[in-house]
Protein backbone atom coordinates (compact mmCIF):
# COMPACT_ATOMS: atom_id res chain seq x y z
CA UNK A 1 0.00 0.00 0.00
CA UNK A 2 3.23 2.26 1.04
CA UNK A 3 4.37 1.88 -2.29
CA UNK A 4 1.41 1.99 -4.32
CA UNK A 5 0.89 5.78 -2.46
CA UNK A 6 3.80 6.67 -3.18
CA UNK A 7 3.55 5.77 -6.71
CA UNK A 8 0.31 7.87 -7.18
CA UNK A 9 2.08 10.80 -5.49
CA UNK A 10 4.95 10.28 -7.72
CA UNK A 11 2.80 10.16 -11.06
CA UNK A 12 1.15 13.37 -9.43
CA UNK A 13 4.42 15.17 -9.30
CA UNK A 14 5.03 14.21 -12.96
CA UNK A 15 1.66 15.44 -14.44
CA UNK A 16 2.83 18.51 -13.06
CA UNK A 17 5.52 18.96 -15.34
CA UNK A 18 4.39 17.58 -18.30
CA UNK A 19 1.27 20.17 -17.67
CA UNK A 20 3.68 22.59 -17.08
CA UNK A 21 5.69 21.05 -20.80
CA UNK A 22 2.45 21.54 -22.55
CA UNK A 23 1.73 25.47 -22.14
CA UNK A 24 2.37 27.58 -24.66
CA UNK A 25 3.90 30.58 -24.20
CA UNK A 26 4.33 30.84 -20.59
CA UNK A 27 0.59 29.65 -19.89
CA UNK A 28 0.00 27.32 -17.07
CA UNK A 29 -3.17 24.78 -17.57
CA UNK A 30 -5.14 25.06 -14.35
CA UNK A 31 -6.82 21.49 -14.07
CA UNK A 32 -9.20 22.83 -11.22
CA UNK A 33 -10.50 25.21 -14.80
CA UNK A 34 -13.13 23.28 -16.73
CA UNK A 35 -12.67 25.46 -19.59
CA UNK A 36 -8.83 24.94 -19.28
CA UNK A 37 -7.16 22.69 -21.95
CA UNK A 38 -6.84 19.60 -19.86
CA UNK A 39 -6.95 16.79 -22.49
CA UNK A 40 -3.44 18.71 -24.34
CA UNK A 41 -2.09 18.03 -20.91
CA UNK A 42 -3.10 14.79 -20.50
CA UNK A 43 -2.03 13.57 -24.08
CA UNK A 44 1.28 14.99 -22.68
CA UNK A 45 1.75 12.93 -20.04
CA UNK A 46 0.20 9.43 -20.89
CA UNK A 47 0.48 9.85 -24.66
CA UNK A 48 -1.71 9.74 -27.77
CA UNK A 49 -1.78 6.67 -30.67
CA UNK A 50 1.42 5.74 -31.59
CA UNK A 51 3.27 9.21 -29.73
CA UNK A 52 4.39 7.83 -26.32
CA UNK A 53 3.72 10.68 -23.23
CA UNK A 54 6.05 11.09 -20.46
CA UNK A 55 5.12 8.12 -18.41
CA UNK A 56 5.27 6.14 -21.60
CA UNK A 57 8.42 7.19 -22.06
CA UNK A 58 10.46 7.68 -19.72
CA UNK A 59 9.19 5.07 -17.18
CA UNK A 60 9.70 1.93 -19.60
CA UNK A 61 12.66 -0.23 -17.77
CA UNK A 62 13.93 0.13 -21.46
CA UNK A 63 14.08 3.60 -21.95
CA UNK A 64 15.28 4.43 -17.95
CA UNK A 65 18.20 7.19 -18.29
CA UNK A 66 17.11 8.51 -21.54
CA UNK A 67 18.35 12.39 -21.77
CA UNK A 68 15.16 13.78 -22.23
CA UNK A 69 14.16 11.55 -19.14
CA UNK A 70 16.47 12.85 -16.90
CA UNK A 71 15.47 15.10 -13.91
CA UNK A 72 17.02 18.89 -13.54
CA UNK A 73 17.94 19.51 -10.07
CA UNK A 74 20.09 22.22 -7.79
CA UNK A 75 22.16 20.84 -4.98
CA UNK A 76 20.96 23.06 -2.00
CA UNK A 77 20.02 22.22 1.47
CA UNK A 78 16.70 24.15 0.62
CA UNK A 79 15.67 21.72 -1.82
CA UNK A 80 12.36 20.01 -0.85
CA UNK A 81 13.87 16.01 -0.69
CA UNK A 82 12.41 12.91 -2.48
CA UNK A 83 10.79 10.36 -0.35
CA UNK A 84 13.49 7.47 0.09
CA UNK A 85 10.53 5.51 -1.04
CA UNK A 86 10.65 7.04 -4.35
CA UNK A 87 13.70 5.33 -4.75
CA UNK A 88 12.33 1.67 -3.52
CA UNK A 89 9.64 2.05 -6.17
CA UNK A 90 11.77 1.63 -9.17
CA UNK A 91 14.84 -0.60 -7.46
CA UNK A 92 13.26 -2.25 -4.92
CA UNK A 93 16.26 -1.95 -3.02
CA UNK A 94 16.54 1.61 -1.65
CA UNK A 95 19.72 1.80 -3.94
CA UNK A 96 20.50 4.76 -6.79
CA UNK A 97 23.00 6.04 -8.81
CA UNK A 98 22.74 9.78 -7.37
CA UNK A 99 23.00 10.79 -10.98
CA UNK A 100 19.77 9.14 -12.24
CA UNK A 101 17.27 9.09 -9.67
CA UNK A 102 17.66 12.61 -8.24
CA UNK A 103 14.40 14.44 -6.61
CA UNK A 104 12.85 17.03 -9.02
CA UNK A 105 11.10 18.37 -5.91
CA UNK A 106 9.76 22.09 -6.20
CA UNK A 107 10.98 22.22 -9.97
CA UNK A 108 14.50 23.81 -9.43
CA UNK A 109 17.25 23.26 -11.67
CA UNK A 110 21.92 23.79 -11.52
CA UNK A 111 22.29 27.54 -11.68
CA UNK A 112 25.20 26.19 -14.50
CA UNK A 113 23.34 23.07 -15.81
CA UNK A 114 24.26 19.85 -17.43
CA UNK A 115 27.96 19.64 -18.28
CA UNK A 116 29.20 18.53 -20.66
CA UNK A 117 30.70 15.65 -18.59
CA UNK A 118 28.04 14.16 -16.89
CA UNK A 119 27.79 16.09 -13.84
CA UNK A 120 26.22 19.05 -12.71
CA UNK A 121 27.79 22.34 -10.56
CA UNK A 122 25.88 23.83 -7.88
CA UNK A 123 25.31 27.46 -7.65
CA UNK A 124 28.12 29.68 -5.05
CA UNK A 125 25.64 30.35 -2.61
CA UNK A 126 24.61 27.00 -2.34
CA UNK A 127 28.18 26.06 -1.01
CA UNK A 128 27.85 26.67 2.79
CA UNK A 129 26.95 23.60 3.25
CA UNK A 130 29.28 21.40 1.27
CA UNK A 131 32.30 20.60 3.94
CA UNK A 132 29.71 19.16 6.49
CA UNK A 133 30.51 15.58 7.49
CA UNK A 134 28.01 15.15 9.94
CA UNK A 135 23.98 16.11 9.48
CA UNK A 136 23.33 19.86 10.30
CA UNK A 137 21.78 23.31 9.73
CA UNK A 138 21.60 26.58 10.64
CA UNK A 139 18.11 25.37 12.38
CA UNK A 140 19.38 23.24 15.69
CA UNK A 141 15.88 21.23 15.01
CA UNK A 142 17.02 20.65 11.79
CA UNK A 143 16.11 16.49 10.58
CA UNK A 144 19.58 13.93 12.01
CA UNK A 145 20.56 12.26 9.07
CA UNK A 146 21.88 8.72 10.17
CA UNK A 147 25.26 7.53 8.41
CA UNK A 148 24.46 5.90 5.32
CA UNK A 149 26.41 3.85 2.75
CA UNK A 150 27.95 5.41 -0.65
CA UNK A 151 30.23 2.90 -2.60
CA UNK A 152 30.64 2.68 -6.58
CA UNK A 153 29.13 -0.27 -8.05
CA UNK A 154 32.49 -1.60 -8.71
CA UNK A 155 35.32 -1.54 -6.22
CA UNK A 156 38.45 -1.28 -9.27
CA UNK A 157 37.46 -0.18 -13.19
CA UNK A 158 39.64 -0.08 -16.14
CA UNK A 159 40.41 2.97 -17.41
CA UNK A 160 38.03 3.63 -20.45
CA UNK A 161 35.23 2.20 -18.85
CA UNK A 162 32.00 3.47 -16.81
CA UNK A 163 31.21 3.67 -13.55
CA UNK A 164 28.54 4.41 -10.92
CA UNK A 165 28.27 5.15 -7.31
CA UNK A 166 25.19 4.02 -5.09
CA UNK A 167 23.79 5.60 -2.19
CA UNK A 168 22.31 3.60 0.65
CA UNK A 169 19.91 5.30 3.36
CA UNK A 170 20.05 3.56 6.58
CA UNK A 171 17.12 2.09 8.01
CA UNK A 172 16.56 4.82 10.28
CA UNK A 173 15.92 7.12 7.71
CA UNK A 174 14.43 5.03 5.28
CA UNK A 175 10.73 4.55 6.66
CA UNK A 176 7.60 5.79 6.17
CA UNK A 177 7.37 9.69 6.86
CA UNK A 178 10.81 10.53 6.24
CA UNK A 179 11.71 12.21 2.66
CA UNK A 180 15.45 12.20 1.55
CA UNK A 181 17.29 13.15 -1.73
CA UNK A 182 21.27 12.12 -2.61
CA UNK A 183 23.31 13.33 -4.37
CA UNK A 184 27.14 12.52 -5.63
CA UNK A 185 29.49 15.53 -5.81
CA UNK A 186 32.87 16.87 -5.36
CA UNK A 187 34.23 20.48 -4.04
CA UNK A 188 35.29 22.85 -6.11
CA UNK A 189 37.81 24.71 -5.12
CA UNK A 190 39.32 28.34 -5.23
CA UNK A 191 43.02 28.34 -6.16
CA UNK A 192 43.72 29.14 -2.42
CA UNK A 193 42.06 25.40 -1.50
CA UNK A 194 38.76 27.16 -0.48
CA UNK A 195 35.33 25.49 -1.20
CA UNK A 196 32.99 27.78 -3.68
CA UNK A 197 30.51 25.23 -5.04
CA UNK A 198 29.76 21.83 -5.56
CA UNK A 199 30.47 19.77 -8.85
CA UNK A 200 27.57 17.19 -9.07
CA UNK A 201 27.80 14.35 -10.68
CA UNK A 202 25.62 12.01 -12.74
CA UNK A 203 26.14 8.46 -13.91
CA UNK A 204 27.26 6.53 -15.82
CA UNK A 205 30.39 8.04 -16.37
CA UNK A 206 33.72 7.31 -17.95
CA UNK A 207 36.44 6.43 -15.80
CA UNK A 208 40.08 7.58 -17.52
CA UNK A 209 43.36 8.60 -16.45
CA UNK A 210 43.87 12.72 -16.63
CA UNK A 211 40.61 13.52 -17.83
CA UNK A 212 39.42 17.25 -16.57
CA UNK A 213 35.54 16.65 -15.75
CA UNK A 214 35.01 19.99 -14.88
CA UNK A 215 36.95 23.16 -16.41
CA UNK A 216 37.49 25.60 -13.67
CA UNK A 217 34.72 28.25 -14.85
CA UNK A 218 37.44 31.14 -13.88
CA UNK A 219 41.16 32.21 -13.44
CA UNK A 220 40.60 31.90 -9.71
CA UNK A 221 39.11 28.66 -9.33
CA UNK A 222 40.35 24.96 -10.31
CA UNK A 223 39.68 22.34 -12.58
CA UNK A 224 38.32 19.15 -11.10
CA UNK A 225 40.08 16.15 -12.74
CA UNK A 226 40.67 12.32 -12.16
CA UNK A 227 43.34 11.30 -11.42
CA UNK A 228 46.98 11.94 -14.07
CA UNK A 229 48.13 8.85 -15.30
CA UNK A 230 49.90 7.27 -12.16
CA UNK A 231 53.48 5.88 -12.31
CA UNK A 232 52.25 2.46 -11.13
CA UNK A 233 49.37 0.35 -12.29
CA UNK A 234 46.22 2.10 -10.79
CA UNK A 235 45.34 5.34 -9.32
CA UNK A 236 42.55 6.14 -6.92
CA UNK A 237 39.91 8.53 -6.82
CA UNK A 238 37.16 9.73 -3.93
CA UNK A 239 33.81 11.07 -3.91
CA UNK A 240 31.30 12.75 -1.07
CA UNK A 241 27.94 11.64 -1.10
CA UNK A 242 25.30 13.39 0.36
CA UNK A 243 21.78 12.73 2.01
CA UNK A 244 19.48 15.27 2.60
CA UNK A 245 16.64 14.73 4.71
CA UNK A 246 13.12 15.83 6.54
CA UNK A 247 9.98 14.28 8.48
CA UNK A 248 8.68 14.38 11.86
CA UNK A 249 7.71 17.59 11.55
CA UNK A 250 11.76 18.37 11.44
CA UNK A 251 12.87 21.07 8.34
CA UNK A 252 15.87 19.90 6.48
CA UNK A 253 19.13 18.27 7.67
CA UNK A 254 22.50 17.28 5.66
CA UNK A 255 24.92 14.80 6.21
CA UNK A 256 28.20 14.67 3.49
CA UNK A 257 30.63 11.23 3.87
CA UNK A 258 33.26 10.11 1.54
CA UNK A 259 32.27 7.76 -0.54
CA UNK A 260 34.60 4.60 -0.77
CA UNK A 261 37.14 4.97 -3.26
CA UNK A 262 37.65 3.93 -6.67
CA UNK A 263 40.76 2.17 -7.95
CA UNK A 264 41.63 2.76 -11.69
CA UNK A 265 43.57 0.55 -13.50
CA UNK A 266 45.90 0.69 -16.39
CA UNK A 267 44.08 -1.00 -19.15
CA UNK A 268 46.24 -3.13 -21.60
CA UNK A 269 48.73 -0.66 -23.63
CA UNK A 270 47.41 -0.84 -27.57
CA UNK A 271 50.30 -1.18 -30.23
CA UNK A 272 50.27 0.28 -33.09
CA UNK A 273 52.03 0.08 -36.63
CA UNK A 274 53.10 3.81 -38.60
CA UNK A 275 54.95 6.92 -37.81
CA UNK A 276 53.19 9.82 -36.42
CA UNK A 277 54.92 13.17 -38.10
CA UNK A 278 53.96 16.75 -39.15
CA UNK A 279 53.91 16.81 -43.28
CA UNK A 280 54.32 20.51 -43.65
CA UNK A 281 56.88 21.71 -41.08
CA UNK A 282 59.28 24.13 -42.78
CA UNK A 283 63.43 23.70 -42.78
CA UNK A 284 64.32 26.76 -41.19
CA UNK A 285 68.07 28.20 -40.89
CA UNK A 286 69.38 27.93 -37.41
CA UNK A 287 66.44 25.44 -35.99
CA UNK A 288 67.80 21.42 -35.56
CA UNK A 289 64.29 19.62 -37.17
CA UNK A 290 61.21 20.27 -37.99
CA UNK A 291 59.82 24.16 -37.88
CA UNK A 292 56.63 26.55 -38.03
CA UNK A 293 56.98 30.07 -38.40
CA UNK A 294 53.61 31.97 -36.03
CA UNK A 295 50.30 31.87 -38.28
CA UNK A 296 51.44 28.99 -39.68
CA UNK A 297 48.76 25.97 -39.31
CA UNK A 298 50.79 22.03 -38.75
CA UNK A 299 49.07 19.19 -40.02
CA UNK A 300 50.50 16.02 -39.56
CA UNK A 301 49.60 12.53 -40.84
CA UNK A 302 47.22 10.27 -38.64
CA UNK A 303 47.72 7.00 -40.72
CA UNK A 304 48.31 4.87 -37.33
CA UNK A 305 46.67 1.20 -37.40
CA UNK A 306 46.58 -1.00 -34.62
CA UNK A 307 49.02 -4.18 -35.21
CA UNK A 308 45.97 -6.11 -34.17
CA UNK A 309 42.48 -5.37 -34.86
CA UNK A 310 41.11 -8.17 -33.10
CA UNK A 311 43.21 -8.14 -29.82
CA UNK A 312 41.88 -7.13 -26.40
CA UNK A 313 43.74 -3.89 -26.03
CA UNK A 314 41.25 -2.37 -28.58
CA UNK A 315 38.27 -2.71 -26.81
CA UNK A 316 39.93 -0.87 -24.04
CA UNK A 317 41.75 1.54 -26.12
CA UNK A 318 38.85 2.90 -28.23
CA UNK A 319 39.77 5.17 -31.52
CA UNK A 320 43.62 6.95 -31.66
CA UNK A 321 43.35 9.92 -30.44
CA UNK A 322 45.63 12.78 -31.73
CA UNK A 323 46.12 15.49 -28.81
CA UNK A 324 48.11 18.28 -30.36
CA UNK A 325 49.80 20.84 -27.48
CA UNK A 326 48.81 24.29 -29.44
CA UNK A 327 45.03 25.73 -29.01
CA UNK A 328 43.34 26.92 -31.75
CA UNK A 329 43.85 26.28 -36.04
CA UNK A 330 47.61 28.24 -35.96
CA UNK A 331 50.47 28.36 -34.27
CA UNK A 332 51.58 31.80 -31.98
CA UNK A 333 55.40 32.56 -31.78
CA UNK A 334 56.43 34.05 -28.87
CA UNK A 335 60.15 35.69 -28.09
CA UNK A 336 62.16 33.16 -28.15
CA UNK A 337 62.23 28.90 -29.93
CA UNK A 338 59.42 27.31 -28.52
CA UNK A 339 58.15 23.80 -28.96
CA UNK A 340 55.03 22.28 -29.96
CA UNK A 341 54.02 18.49 -30.08
CA UNK A 342 51.52 16.08 -31.29
CA UNK A 343 50.91 12.57 -29.36
CA UNK A 344 49.08 9.40 -29.87
CA UNK A 345 46.35 7.93 -26.96
CA UNK A 346 43.42 5.73 -26.62
CA UNK A 347 39.97 7.71 -26.71
CA UNK A 348 38.86 5.53 -23.66
CA UNK A 349 41.83 4.96 -21.76
CA UNK A 350 43.33 7.83 -22.22
CA UNK A 351 46.48 5.88 -22.39
CA UNK A 352 49.51 6.77 -24.84
CA UNK A 353 50.22 3.71 -27.32
CA UNK A 354 53.07 1.38 -28.12
CA UNK A 355 55.81 2.29 -29.31
CA UNK A 356 55.27 5.86 -27.90
CA UNK A 357 54.50 8.41 -30.83
CA UNK A 358 54.90 12.26 -30.75
CA UNK A 359 55.78 14.68 -33.19
CA UNK A 360 57.80 17.50 -32.20
CA UNK A 361 58.57 21.02 -34.18
CA UNK A 362 59.28 24.38 -33.16
CA UNK A 363 57.90 27.58 -33.58
CA UNK A 364 60.70 29.91 -34.15
CA UNK A 365 60.31 33.77 -32.73
CA UNK A 366 58.22 36.45 -35.16
CA UNK A 367 60.67 39.07 -36.85
CA UNK A 368 61.30 42.02 -34.99
CA UNK A 369 62.90 45.14 -35.47
CA UNK A 370 66.31 46.40 -33.72
CA UNK A 371 67.13 50.52 -33.37
CA UNK A 372 65.19 53.53 -33.71
CA UNK A 373 64.75 56.66 -35.89
CA UNK A 374 66.84 59.48 -35.11
CA UNK A 375 67.30 61.95 -38.16
CA UNK A 376 71.02 62.54 -39.10
CA UNK A 377 69.99 66.36 -38.83
CA UNK A 378 69.86 69.42 -36.26
CA UNK A 379 66.22 69.63 -35.04
CA UNK A 380 64.69 67.36 -37.23
CA UNK A 381 64.89 69.78 -40.04
CA UNK A 382 65.40 69.33 -43.32
CA UNK A 383 65.13 71.44 -46.69
CA UNK A 384 61.92 69.78 -49.26
CA UNK A 385 62.82 67.61 -51.58
CA UNK A 386 66.44 66.19 -49.92
CA UNK A 387 67.25 62.47 -49.01
CA UNK A 388 66.64 62.63 -44.81
CA UNK A 389 68.85 59.98 -43.03
CA UNK A 390 68.84 58.57 -39.77
CA UNK A 391 71.51 58.04 -37.98
CA UNK A 392 72.14 54.32 -37.82
CA UNK A 393 69.68 52.47 -39.79
CA UNK A 394 67.44 50.03 -38.04
CA UNK A 395 68.14 46.20 -38.73
CA UNK A 396 65.31 43.09 -39.02
CA UNK A 397 65.94 40.23 -35.87
CA UNK A 398 64.97 36.75 -36.27
CA UNK A 399 64.25 36.61 -39.70
CA UNK A 400 65.16 32.95 -39.66
CA UNK A 401 65.25 32.06 -43.72
CA UNK A 402 62.13 34.35 -43.99
CA UNK A 403 61.94 36.68 -47.31
CA UNK A 404 61.90 40.27 -45.79
CA UNK A 405 61.27 43.34 -47.00
CA UNK A 406 62.80 46.67 -45.68
CA UNK A 407 63.75 48.17 -43.06
CA UNK A 408 61.65 51.21 -44.99
CA UNK A 409 59.95 54.43 -44.51
CA UNK A 410 56.15 54.85 -44.20
CA UNK A 411 54.11 58.41 -44.26
CA UNK A 412 50.74 57.79 -42.67
CA UNK A 413 50.45 54.01 -43.92
CA UNK A 414 51.96 54.44 -47.38
CA UNK A 415 55.01 52.88 -48.16
CA UNK A 416 58.20 54.40 -48.85
CA UNK A 417 61.89 54.29 -49.55
CA UNK A 418 64.54 51.87 -48.02
CA UNK A 419 66.06 53.11 -45.11
CA UNK A 420 69.06 52.84 -46.41
CA UNK A 421 68.12 55.19 -49.15
CA UNK A 422 66.63 57.75 -47.16
CA UNK A 423 63.04 59.52 -46.66
CA UNK A 424 62.47 62.08 -49.52
CA UNK A 425 61.28 64.84 -47.95
CA UNK A 426 57.98 66.24 -49.62
CA UNK A 427 58.01 69.42 -51.44
CA UNK A 428 58.84 72.66 -49.60
CA UNK A 429 55.38 74.47 -50.15
CA UNK A 430 56.79 78.01 -49.31
CA UNK A 431 55.19 77.80 -45.82
CA UNK A 432 57.27 78.55 -42.75
CA UNK A 433 55.43 75.89 -40.84
CA UNK A 434 55.25 72.95 -42.87
CA UNK A 435 55.81 69.51 -41.38
CA UNK A 436 56.00 66.01 -42.45
CA UNK A 437 54.16 63.17 -39.71
CA UNK A 438 52.66 59.78 -39.31
CA UNK A 439 56.25 58.70 -40.09
CA UNK A 440 57.38 55.15 -38.80
CA UNK A 441 60.41 52.26 -40.09
CA UNK A 442 58.69 48.59 -40.53
CA UNK A 443 59.51 45.67 -42.83
CA UNK A 444 57.74 42.91 -44.27
CA UNK A 445 58.74 39.40 -44.06
CA UNK A 446 57.38 36.19 -45.41
CA UNK A 447 54.18 38.68 -47.03
CA UNK A 448 53.59 39.48 -43.08
CA UNK A 449 53.98 43.25 -41.27
CA UNK A 450 56.80 42.85 -38.84
CA UNK A 451 55.73 44.22 -35.41
CA UNK A 452 55.71 46.57 -33.89
CA UNK A 453 57.40 49.31 -36.12
CA UNK A 454 59.77 52.26 -35.13
CA UNK A 455 57.88 55.76 -34.51
CA UNK A 456 60.07 58.81 -36.02
CA UNK A 457 60.32 62.41 -34.81
CA UNK A 458 57.95 64.68 -37.63
CA UNK A 459 60.05 66.62 -39.76
CA UNK A 460 60.37 70.24 -40.22
CA UNK A 461 60.79 71.20 -43.88
CA UNK A 462 62.10 74.05 -44.91
CA UNK A 463 63.84 75.69 -47.91
CA UNK A 464 66.26 73.59 -49.37
CA UNK A 465 67.90 76.52 -50.69
CA UNK A 466 68.70 77.65 -47.46
CA UNK A 467 69.24 74.60 -45.39
CA UNK A 468 72.50 73.09 -43.88
CA UNK A 469 72.76 69.79 -45.89
CA UNK A 470 75.61 68.51 -43.27
CA UNK A 471 75.27 64.93 -41.89
CA UNK A 472 77.15 64.16 -38.45
CA UNK A 473 77.26 60.66 -39.86
CA UNK A 474 79.68 61.92 -42.29
CA UNK A 475 81.91 62.61 -39.44
CA UNK A 476 81.45 60.49 -37.00
CA UNK A 477 79.30 62.15 -34.95
CA UNK A 478 81.27 65.26 -34.87
CA UNK A 479 78.95 68.51 -34.88
CA UNK A 480 78.98 71.77 -36.71
CA UNK A 481 80.46 73.86 -34.37
CA UNK A 482 83.51 71.45 -34.34
CA UNK A 483 84.49 71.37 -37.89
CA UNK A 484 87.48 72.54 -38.72
CA UNK A 485 87.01 75.75 -41.63
CA UNK A 486 90.54 77.21 -41.63
CA UNK A 487 92.50 76.90 -45.25
CA UNK A 488 94.56 73.72 -44.17
CA UNK A 489 98.08 72.71 -45.55
CA UNK A 490 99.98 69.89 -44.48
CA UNK A 491 103.35 69.78 -45.27
CA UNK A 492 104.67 68.21 -42.75
CA UNK A 493 101.94 67.01 -40.38
CA UNK A 494 99.07 68.68 -39.42
CA UNK A 495 98.67 67.19 -36.08
CA UNK A 496 99.91 64.66 -33.78
CA UNK A 497 96.82 64.61 -30.88
CA UNK A 498 95.16 61.39 -32.41
CA UNK A 499 91.78 62.35 -32.23
CA UNK A 500 89.89 62.15 -35.38
CA UNK A 501 88.76 65.57 -37.00
CA UNK A 502 86.69 66.80 -39.73
CA UNK A 503 87.73 69.75 -42.16
CA UNK A 504 84.99 71.76 -44.26
CA UNK A 505 86.60 71.92 -48.35
CA UNK A 506 85.13 74.50 -50.99
CA UNK A 507 87.86 72.78 -53.09
CA UNK A 508 90.34 69.64 -52.51
CA UNK A 509 93.93 69.49 -53.81
CA UNK A 510 95.54 66.51 -51.91
CA UNK A 511 94.76 63.79 -50.02
CA UNK A 512 97.93 62.26 -49.55
CA UNK A 513 99.60 59.95 -46.86
CA UNK A 514 96.87 59.71 -44.38
CA UNK A 515 94.37 56.14 -44.78
CA UNK A 516 91.01 55.43 -44.29
CA UNK A 517 89.64 59.37 -45.04
CA UNK A 518 86.10 60.13 -45.99
CA UNK A 519 84.53 62.83 -48.26
CA UNK A 520 80.93 63.38 -47.42
CA UNK A 521 80.74 60.07 -45.56
CA UNK A 522 82.31 58.24 -48.62
CA UNK A 523 86.01 56.39 -49.48
CA UNK A 524 87.59 58.11 -52.61
CA UNK A 525 90.27 57.26 -54.74
CA UNK A 526 93.24 54.77 -53.32
CA UNK A 527 91.66 54.00 -49.82
CA UNK A 528 91.17 57.54 -49.19
CA UNK A 529 94.01 59.01 -50.96
CA UNK A 530 94.29 61.34 -53.87
CA UNK A 531 96.19 63.90 -55.53
CA UNK A 532 99.77 62.49 -55.75
CA UNK A 533 99.40 61.18 -59.49
CA UNK A 534 103.15 60.54 -59.49
CA UNK A 535 102.21 57.64 -56.74
CA UNK A 536 99.69 56.15 -58.63
CA UNK A 537 96.91 58.14 -57.17
CA UNK A 538 94.31 60.08 -59.09
CA UNK A 539 93.72 63.59 -59.07
CA UNK A 540 91.10 64.53 -56.00
CA UNK A 541 88.32 65.53 -58.92
CA UNK A 542 88.53 62.32 -60.73
CA UNK A 543 87.77 60.57 -57.29
CA UNK A 544 85.33 62.19 -56.55
CA UNK A 545 83.47 61.78 -59.64
CA UNK A 546 84.34 58.18 -59.45
CA UNK A 547 83.17 57.81 -56.32
CA UNK A 548 79.90 59.51 -57.11
CA UNK A 549 80.42 62.16 -54.23
CA UNK A 550 78.49 64.86 -54.84
CA UNK A 551 79.43 68.33 -52.75
CA UNK A 552 77.31 69.37 -49.87
CA UNK A 553 76.56 73.17 -48.73
CA UNK A 554 78.84 74.18 -51.50
CA UNK A 555 81.83 71.99 -50.10
CA UNK A 556 82.76 68.87 -49.13
CA UNK A 557 83.20 67.64 -45.63
CA UNK A 558 86.54 65.61 -45.34
CA UNK A 559 86.67 63.18 -42.44
CA UNK A 560 90.52 61.88 -41.03
CA UNK A 561 89.71 59.62 -38.30
CA UNK A 562 92.73 58.93 -35.64
CA UNK A 563 93.50 55.94 -37.24
CA UNK A 564 94.63 57.31 -40.15
CA UNK A 565 97.90 58.07 -39.66
CA UNK A 566 96.99 61.07 -38.44
CA UNK A 567 100.88 62.75 -38.53
CA UNK A 568 100.65 62.33 -42.40
CA UNK A 569 101.49 65.24 -44.96
CA UNK A 570 100.06 66.21 -48.23
CA UNK A 571 96.59 67.41 -47.04
CA UNK A 572 95.45 70.33 -49.15
CA UNK A 573 92.18 71.90 -48.50
CA UNK A 574 90.84 75.52 -49.54
CA UNK A 575 87.54 76.90 -47.83
CA UNK A 576 86.41 79.99 -49.68
CA UNK A 577 84.59 80.85 -46.64
CA UNK A 578 87.25 80.54 -44.32
CA UNK A 579 87.29 80.70 -41.24
CA UNK A 580 83.45 79.97 -41.92
CA UNK A 581 81.63 77.36 -42.93
CA UNK A 582 78.44 78.14 -45.61
CA UNK A 583 75.96 80.52 -43.99
CA UNK A 584 73.61 78.18 -44.05
CA UNK A 585 75.21 75.58 -41.61
CA UNK A 586 76.94 78.86 -39.57
CA UNK A 587 73.55 80.13 -38.58
CA UNK A 588 72.96 76.84 -37.71
CA UNK A 589 75.80 76.23 -34.97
Amino acid sequence: MKKYKCYLAFLAMIAVFAILASCGEGEIVDLSDGSSDIDKANINLIGQGESPGFIDDCFKEANKGKDECAPLYRSSNSVEPSSSSDFESSSGSGESSSGGEQSSSGGQSSSTGQSSSGGQSSSAAQSSSAGQSSSSSVDPNAYSVSSFTCAWDKAEIVTGKTGSVNITLNPADDVEGVTCSKEVWLPVLTLAGAEYERYVFTFPKLVKFGETIYPAPSPSLRAIKFPDEPSGNSASFTVKGRVSCSGGGKPTGTRDQDCTALTISKAPTARVTGTLAFSNARTVPGVTGNAFFGGDTPEYNQYLAFEDEDAEYVEYCGEIEYVKSWTGTTVTAGAAVTNITVTAKCSLSGQPVFPAQTAAASVVPNPSLSGSCTWDTKNNTFGGGVSARVTAAPTILNPYGRTCIGPYFSVNGDQRENVSAGLTVDAWNQTTEQTMTGITIGATCAGNAVTPTITCSNITVKDPDAMCEYLTSWCDGITLANIKTANVTSDPGIGSDGGSKCFFATTIEKIGNTSNVTVNGTSIGNDGKCGNTGWGQPTCAAALTTAEVESADGGYYVFVPSAGNWTAQDLRLTNSHAPLLHPNCEAQK
